[in-house]
Order: C-alpha cells, then sequence, then structure tokens
C-alpha cells in the first residue's frame, strides 16, 4: 500500500552411513558452566574424514536426500569462529544459508519447522535479517532432549578431525540459545541466559554473514576468509540499509543523529506514501499545490511540479516496473505518469465525478485498480481503465478519510477508514461490523502503509511535517517515524 489514495502496488552426493550411532552429549547446567566448557568435550565422535552431517538419533541408515547436500569433502581447514556482528538493519527474508540449515534439520531430525524470519520490532534480533532459525524442540520432552543434544554435540564439539566447533565454523554459526543457556563463538563457552524468552521451546541458532548466505565451506568445501560486516548504520538511531553484498571492512562510527528541526508544512499539503525505489518498503512525500516531494530511503528529497492547486494526489505502479508514482485525479480524470519528475501525463482516464476521492489499490489480488469513494459508497474497478465499477461497497461515511491497505498480507487491498482518532479495516470487499482501534489524534492526516517490507500495511498519520506509523493495524503507539517537510 502507498497512501491514503494509493498502492504499490545441484545437490552433492548423500554421505553413505552418517552415524552408526547416536552421539549424546550432555548441556552443562548453570552450576556446571563457571569454566569454559564446551558441550561435547570428551565425547564420541564419528571419526569418517568426510562426515559433515549430523547423525539422526535411533537410526543406522542414511537419510534420503531430501534436504540441500553439504559437499562430502573438504578442500580446507574450517574457517575461523564468527565474530559477533549484530542486527542492524530490518530486512526480514530468508537467506539461502539460514534455509538450508533449517531443511538439513528437518531432514535429519524430522518434527515441525520453525522460523526465519520475523517483522522488525522490539529487541535486536537476527530474525529481522532472515540470518537466525528457531528449531522447534521442548527442552522437557526426554526425545526433543536427545535430539539437541545430539545436534549441539555435533555443531560445537570437536569435529571428525578434531577441531572444536569445527562445524559450528563451517556453517558460520554465531550463537546458539537452548534452555536457558547461550553459546558464542565469539568466547566459546557456555552461559546463563535471562532474555525475556528461556528457549525451552526452541534452538536459536544465530549466523554470520557468511553462514546465512550459504558461503561457509560447509556448502561449498572452500574455506571463506575474513568477515562480513554485513550493512553499517550510518546514522544513531537509524537502521541501516538492507543488505546488498558482502562488506570485509568494519563499519565506521555512525554520526550522531541531528536534532530535527520542525519545517512548516502548508495545511492543504497532501501525505503521500509509496514505494518510491522498488525495494518493497514504503517511503513518505508530501503534495502541495502541484509540487511533490519524495522522501528517499537516504533522508534526501526528490522534488518536481506535477498538477495544479486543487488536485488530489494519487499513488500507484501504473507501468508495473515496481517502482510507485504519483498521479493526480481531478474532476473525474486520472493523470498519471510513470517516473518522479515532472512533464506530460503518460496516460488519462476517466473513472469518478467532481467531489469523488479517489483511492488506488489491488481489489483482486492480480492486478493494480482504482476507484472513488462517493459519500460512504466504494466504486472499484479491478484495472486502470475506463468502464463500470467491478465491486460496489458501502463503507464509512461522508466525512470519513478513505484509506487503502493490505491489512493482512493475503495480497488484496481492502477499504479502510480514518473517523477522527478512530481506524476501521474492513477485510475483504462486503461490507461487514467493523471494531474500530485507535490511533493517532483527531487532527493528525490519516494514511497507510508498508513501511518494514512484511507485505501488510499498517496505519499511519502526519501532523505538520512529522510522519508516525504504527507496522499493523492494531492500536498502539506508533512503531516508527520520521520528519520530512518536503
Amino acid at each position: 500500500m502507498i497512501s491514503p489514495t494509493g498502492h504499490r502496488g545441484s545437490r552433492t552426493r548423500l554421505l553413505v552411513g552418517l552415524m552408526t550411532a547416536a552421539v549424546v552429549a550432555t548441556i552443562p547446567t548453570p552450576a556446571q558452566a563457571a569454566g569454559p566448557e564446551v558441550p561435547g568435550t570428551g565425547a564420541s565422535v564419528v571419526s569418517a574424514d568426510d562426515l559433515v552431517r549430523p547423525s539422526r538419533p535411533g537410526t543406522a541408515s542414511a537419510l534420503a536426500a531430501a534436504a540441500p547436500e553439504p559437499v562430502s569433502r573438504y578442500l580446507s581447514a574450517p574457517e575461523a569462529l564468527a565474530p559477533y556482528v549484530p542486527q542492524v538493519s530490518c530486512d526480514p527474508v530468508e537467506r539461502p544459508g539460514t534455509v538450508r540449515l533449517r531443511e538439513l534439520l528437518r531432514t535429519t531430525y524430522g518434527g515441525p519447522v520453525g522460523g526465519i524470519t520475523r517483522p522488525c520490532g522490539g529487541a535486536r534480533s537476527e530474525h529481522y535479517e532472515g540470518r537466525a532459525y528457531d528449531w522447534m524442540l521442548d527442552a522437557s520432552d526426554p526425545e526433543d532432549a536427545a535430539k539437541a543434544s545430539d545436534f549441539l554435540t555435533w555443531l560445537i564439539g570437536p569435529d571428525a578431525k578434531g577441531v572444536a566447533a569445527g562445524n559450528a565454523r563451517r556453517l558460520g554459526v554465531m550463537y546458539v540459545i537452548w534452555d536457558r543457556r547461550i553459546w558464542g563463538s565469539y568466547n566459546g563457552v557456555w552461559k546463563s541466559y535471562t532474555g525475556a524468552s528461556p528457549h525451552t521451546d526452541h534452538i536459536h541458532i544465530s549466523l554470520s554473514w557468511d553462514g546465512a548466505m550459504a558461503r561457509t565451506s560447509f556448502w561449498t568445501g572452500t574455506t571463506v576468509a575474513g568477515t562480513d560486516y554485513g550493512p553499517c548504520v550510518r546514522q544513531v538511531g537509524v537502521p541501516a540499509p538492507p543488505y546488498r553484498g558482502r562488506n570485509t571492512q568494519p563499519c565506521p562510527t555512525p554520526t550522531p543523529t541531528p536534532t530535527p528541526t520542525p519545517v512548516a508544512v502548508p495545511g492543504a499539503a497532501q501525505s503521500l506514501v509509496g514505494d518510491w525505489d522498488g525495494d518493497g518498503r514504503d517511503e513518505v512525500g508530501l503534495f502541495v499545490d502541484g509540487v511533490v516531494s519524495l522522501r528517499r530511503d537516504d533522508g534526501a528529497a526528490v522534488r518536481y511540479r506535477y498538477g495544479r492547486a486543487g488536485d488530489v494526489a494519487v499513488v500507484g505502479d501504473w507501468d508495473r516496473d515496481g517502482k510507485d508514482s504519483v498521479g493526480v485525479y481531478r474532476n473525474g480524470m486520472w493523470y498519471l505518469r510513470n517516473s518522479a519528475s515532472g512533464g506530460a501525463a503518460d496516460r488519462a482516464v476517466g473513472f469518478g465525478l467532481a467531489g469523488d476521492r479517489p483511492v488506488v489499490g489491488t481489489w483482486d489480488g492480480r492486478s493494480l485498480g482504482f476507484g472513488v469513494v462517493r459519500k460512504g459508497r466504494w466504486l472499484l474497478r479491478s484495472s486502470v481503465s475506463q468502464g463500470p465499477a467491478d465491486v460496489v461497497v458501502d463503507f464509512g461515511r461522508a466525512s470519513d478519510r478513505p484509506l487503502v491497505g493490505d491489512w493482512d498480507g493475503d495480497g488484496r487491498d481492502t477499504p479502510g477508514l480514518q473517523r477522527g482518532d478512530l481506524r476501521f479495516a474492513l477485510p475483504g470487499l462486503r461490507q461487514v461490523p467493523v471494531a474500530p482501534v485507535g490511533f493517532g489524534r483527531a487532527s493528525m492526516q490519516g494514511f497507510a502503509g508498508d513501511f518494514d517490507g512484511d507485505r501488510r500495511d499498517g496505519w499511519g498519520a502526519r501532523s505538520g511535517d512529522h510522519f508516525v506509523w504504527r507496522n499493523d493495524v492494531r492500536a498502539g503507539v506508533a512503531q516508527g517515524d520520521v520528519r520530512f517537510g518536503g
């Protein structure tokens, strides 16, 4: 979703005889972990030089090749233990190495599949960058506990060559949390873990960037040198940009966040929200009397003239190039431009009447459409073309502000409303009772957008140059904000 009126619209051979018996290790209790103990030290290990995959407890035969296979022979010594490179960006995309680790565990041990990503928000977590996996095991269940012990012995104990944590090195494991304990590659010891979750219902595994991107020797057979530091925070308090490739230089100290100076924004300014660069995340903008101002990810502004005073700005990916751009609605005519620049309209389409309020959305989940709201009646067309409405929905009052969004991430946009400080989100394209939620103040101009890239829109509101938003349609405080005065 873009604005109150717009939308963004080969595997290697299977190892023979992985293991003839399960390897069992004991995770030290908090009392045992006062020194630098590593689970698996002193436990029996498989002696086959080529063994690079964990065993499956209770089985004596190799598993079917249903998961991504590690290499059968390494060409060099394992990587150094991964240093701690924390999550600094909001980019919850499943990374290839994390996916392969998940599938390896699933195929080796069975059981439910856990999660890799989660929406950004709250405490720091590599889940927000797609380089952490939660393997769902119950510490109180003997079978699950045996699986965990087997895996952690294989991972952190000596490998077939006697290298401590050799398999953790080759996978690029950064740290593991399980049953109130944490092991870090950066210190090589188990310590008590006192975070909010005791991790008794899953093992959390965080990977380095090289591990998450499947560059490490576990998958390639060749040791990767150096450290991938990932994206860098440029300014204190501002997330780093999304991952764009290997970065072997340590990140510099970010610059302090400057104290924002409020910018006077005319009362007639219209809020714009759209994915201007096609990265899957919305940014904000303003339309004031034919002047378009768009905020880029780096905070810079793009300004140009398009339209005139009295026009209503609309936002959409009109040419399906993956980037949103601004058009205007004027007395039943839509003047649409495919780029963030001034000039003549690329398309002009008639739909609606003077006084109608324009809306844009993917109503059918397939193609971008548009529509108008006329005194609480939504007249929606499933394509940006002239013709009759495909869907008519009665929702709201003449005084309500129309909002459009994909509230549940199903790929279909549906109507929403601002009524004072209340917000309403319709779950489909038919009128049903909807419970309101509170967000912002009545004096703030409402909008909706997907600011965290999870493909679900959330509430937003603007007062002057201050934009605030949530990443969902629940009531609560703002989860993000930015100042932009055009």
